[in-house]
């Protein structure tokens, strides 16, 4: 997805309907605050789904996130702050984001996502 607009012409990005992809996360949480330097972990977030927002015929996206589960806890906390690149994705009629941790009690991103937010862990225990 990070190259995807590098190997096709507008037209055929235009024309893709359907997404679904596991996207593995080796590391941590991304650092997508802008009042610090990003590394290129964070840049990838930030761009993959400025990428996604920009399939004008998408009509199905479905992103499974698979990371380590000694980081759910971190993931968690900072949902809020990582989130915010998603918004951006607004075309798909329906929008599945699959999330291997449970929600932030506190958190308030979430509910301003334009998708469907699936968890498969109720919580952290």
């Amino acid at each position: 997805m990070l190259h995807l607009p590098n190997f096709l012409i507008p037209r055929r990005l235009d024309a893709i309907s359907q997404v679904h992809f596991i996207w593995r996360l080796p590391h941590g949480p991304p650092n997508v605050a802008r009042s610090r330097k990003h590394n290129h972990y964070d840049k990838t977030w930030i761009e993959i789904w400025t990428n996604l927002s920009l399939l004008k015929g998408l009509r199905y996206l479905r992103v499974e996130l698979d990371i380590m589960p000694i980081q759910a806890r971190y993931w968690a906390q900072l949902e809020d702050e990582v989130w915010e690149p998603i918004k951006k994705v607004t075309i798909p009629q329906v929008f599945e984001l699959v999330l291997p941790f449970p929600e932030n009690p506190g958190g308030k991103v979430a509910k301003e996502l334009p998708c469907r937010i699936i968890r498969t862990q109720e919580s952290l225990n």
